[in-house]
């Protein structure tokens, strides 16, 4: 028995603490939980994916309620980029790569780290020659 200030623990007591328990174990646990605390904060802003797993792309999708679309060609960014001061891309470690070679200047880049791997979060402006 668990005592609860100077009292025996009841059945209800017990049950809210293993409810509690329960909620913070399915927190931790749930797939999009961290993506979701990660992308909240840029829920108002447009995010393109490049070369992203299309199974954590729906992850994000669900999560967030939105639809972050994948972009296939890094032309089609450099032409999204031309029209705006910076763009969100949310892109693998490889495609952060391509991105630099391809004559994007990384203004600001966060790793979130999650279930399946790592992805990038970066702003991005390219710089036509």
């Amino acid at each position: 028995m668990v005592a609860t200030r100077g009292r025996r623990s009841t059945l209800s007591d017990r049950l809210a603490i293993g409810w509690t328990a329960l909620l913070l174990l399915n927190e931790i646990h749930q797939p999009g939980s961290v993506l979701f605390q990660e992308f909240k904060k840029y829920q108002n802003d447009d995010i393109s994916a490049y070369q992203m797993d299309i199974g954590i792309l729906e992850t994000i999708n669900f999560y967030e309620d939105r639809v972050i679309s994948q972009i296939k060609q890094v032309e089609d960014l450099k032409e999204k980029a031309n029209r705006a001061e910076g763009i969100f891309i949310i892109t693998t470690e490889t495609g952060l790569q391509v991105l630099i070679k391809e004559g994007f200047l990384i203004t600001s880049s966060k790793r979130i780290d999650h279930r399946e791997g790592s992805i990038f979060l970066i702003k991005a402006r390219y710089l036509s020659p």
